[in-house]
């Protein structure tokens, strides 16, 4: 029977079934995100080292204007990590003849300490 119904009309029905989903799904999502928060809440306080993680992934999803789909790992991304835990660790070599402190903690800590 859909097969007889002109395009335009279709095309109204699964846009009003869009809407009226997208309504409900507003309209839903934070008791339901409520209840399973509060319902998960001792399986969940198991993961609460991911929350760091989880609100910087948040944030750069929410406020960056890169789609998801750029962000797939590139050889390039591999090579600077190698770069940056490499110099960090020739970093931490050079400072610990000098001062066990500062080679662990770091310049910021450092200052933090003596200041």
């Amino acid at each position: 029977m859909v097969a007889f119904l002109p395009k335009s009309l279709l095309l109204c029905t699964s846009k009003k079934k869009y809407t009226t989903m997208l309504k409900f799904l507003k309209n839903w999502t934070l008791p339901i995100a409520m209840l399973v928060g509060a319902v998960g809440y001792p399986i969940f306080i198991y993961f609460s080292f991911l929350t760091p993680y989880l609100i910087f992934t948040m944030l750069l999803l929410t406020f960056c204007k890169v789609s998801p789909h750029d962000l797939k790992p590139k050889p390039l991304h591999a090579w600077l990590l190698l770069i940056q835990i490499g110099g960090a660790f020739l970093a931490y070599l050079l400072l610990y003849r000098f001062n066990k402190i500062v080679a662990e903690c770091g310049k910021s800590d450092y200052l933090y300490i003596v200041g």
